[in-house]
C-alpha cells in the first residue's frame, strides 16, 4: 500500500502491520514530506495511545477473567461446604446451634441414639413411639413428670413428684395417691377375685358408709364399731 501524507489512521495502521513492530521506523518515511513526518510522528503517537488503552482494557479484562473465576471457585467451594454442612449434621464431631426452624423427620424415619441404636423417636403416619431396644432402663429424670392428655394438654392422667406422692387421675380427678403411709383412694374401690393381708399385721381396718356384705378368711376376730368408733360388735373366728 503507498504511504502518503493523505493517508487515514487506518491506512497507516494497516501499512505499519507490513512493517518491523517498533513504531520508531516511521521515521525512515521522512523523505516524503514535512507534513509526512509530522503525520507519521501523530500517528505514532496516536498508535501507542491506542495500543496502551488496548493493553489497559486488556489488562482489565483479564482481571475480571480471574475474579470472576475466583467468585466461581469461591461459590463452588461455598456450595460443597453447604453439602457437607448438611450431610455432617447431626452426626460430626462439632456442635452445632439453631436458633431457628424446625428439625423434620418424616413418618418412619427415626431419631436414634446411642450406638447400637439403643433408643428411638419416631411416628409410623399411625402412633408415636419411644423404644428402648438397647442396653439398660429407659430412664426420665425430673423433680416432677406429668403425664397429660389431649394434644393441647389440658387434663392430668397421672403426677409423679419427687420425695412426694405418685396420683393417678380419672377425666382430671385424682382417684389415687401415694402417701407416706400408704395409699388414699378417692371413691370406691372394686376388688375381683381374693383379697389376701398382710399376716404380719395384726390388726386391720376397714372403714366404709356401707358394707352390704364382706368375706374375711382366717380372722380371729372382727370389731364393729358405729361412727364414734365405738365397738358395737365382737366376732371370732375359730381358735379365738
Amino acid at each position: 500500500m503507498p504511504i502518503n501524507a493523505s493517508n487515514t489512521i487506518e491506512q497507516w495502521r494497516l501499512a505499519f502491520n507490513n512493517l518491523d513492530s517498533d513504531v520508531n521506523t516511521i521515521t525512515a518515511f521522512a523523505g516524503v514530506g514535512t507534513s509526512l513526518d509530522t503525520t507519521a510522528t501523530d500517528l505514532a503517537g496516536a498508535i501507542n495511545e491506542h495500543e496502551a488503552r488496548l493493553d489497559s482494557d486488556n489488562s482489565k479484562t483479564n482481571t475480571n477473567t480471574v475474579d470472576i473465576a475466583t467468585n466461581a471457585s469461591n461459590i463452588s467451594t461455598n456450595t460443597s461446604n453447604i453439602t457437607d454442612i448438611y450431610a455432617n449434621f447431626l452426626r460430626n464431631d462439632s456442635a452445632f446451634t439453631k436458633t431457628s426452624g424446625d428439625v423434620i423427620f418424616n413418618d418412619n424415619v427415626k431419631a436414634i441414639f446411642g450406638t447400637g441404636s439403643d433408643l428411638q423417636i419416631y411416628h409410623d403416619g399411625s402412633h408415636s413411639y419411644i423404644t428402648d431396644p438397647g442396653t439398660g432402663n429407659l430412664k426420665i429424670l425430673s423433680s416432677q413428670i406429668d403425664l397429660l392428655g389431649g394434644a393441647d394438654g389440658a387434663e392430668t392422667m397421672a403426677t409423679f413428684v419427687d420425695d412426694g406422692a405418685v396420683t393417678i387421675y380419672y377425666d382430671n380427678v385424682a382417684k389415687l395417691a401415694t402417701t407416706s403411709a400408704g395409699v388414699n383412694i378417692t371413691g370406691d374401690l372394686s376388688i375381683t377375685g381374693t383379697y389376701t393381708g398382710d399376716s404380719s399385721i395384726p390388726t386391720a381396718a376397714i372403714q366404709a358408709g356401707a358394707i352390704t356384705s364382706a368375706k374375711l378368711f382366717d380372722v380371729q376376730q372382727i370389731d364393729i364399731l358405729d361412727s364414734t368408733g365405738t365397738v358395737v360388735r365382737s366376732l371370732y373366728g375359730a381358735g379365738a
